[in-house]
């Protein structure tokens, strides 16, 4: 009980963010409730000054609340919506990850190296007298 009432505060507030992002992400199913939640709960912790008493409750929430949420909601999928699902967004997401890799490996891949860019094949080599033209 004592620690309930450590909680009740964080707890309620996840709820009043979670019930507005709810009923949003049934009027806009393509972002989802969640996605909704998420970013408001960024945007009110930007602005929120006084955070006392609700760290407790939304530790608990993010932790064990999330997490007995994702297994019920494993229990309720059918596998053929699931498998449908990834097919259809089985390009997205090989794109993305191909775009993401791609991109992170030619921010680090030389570090001494000009950025890419900067970079001329050997054919457009010139002088080190002179500037480097692309």
């Amino acid at each position: 009980m004592a620690s309930l009432q450590k909680k009740w505060k964080g707890l309620a507030f996840c709820l009043l963010l979670a019930v507005p992002s709810w009923f949003l992400g049934k009027m806009f199913p393509i972002i989802g409730g969640a996605v909704i939640a998420i970013i408001a709960g960024m945007v009110i912790a930007v602005f929120m000054k006084n955070k006392d008493g609700l760290e407790d409750g939304i530790k608990f929430t993010s932790k064990k609340v999330l997490q007995w949420a994702v297994i019920l909601l494993g229990f309720g999928m059918n596998l053929n919506v699931v498998l449908e699902t990834g097919k259809q967004s089985l390009p997205i997401i090989v794109c993305t990850i191909t775009t993401s890799l791609r991109s992170i490996s030619l921010c680090i891949s030389h570090p001494t190296s000009p950025p890419w860019w900067e970079w001329a094949p050997p054919s457009a080599a010139v002088p080190p007298s002179q500037p480097r033209r692309l």
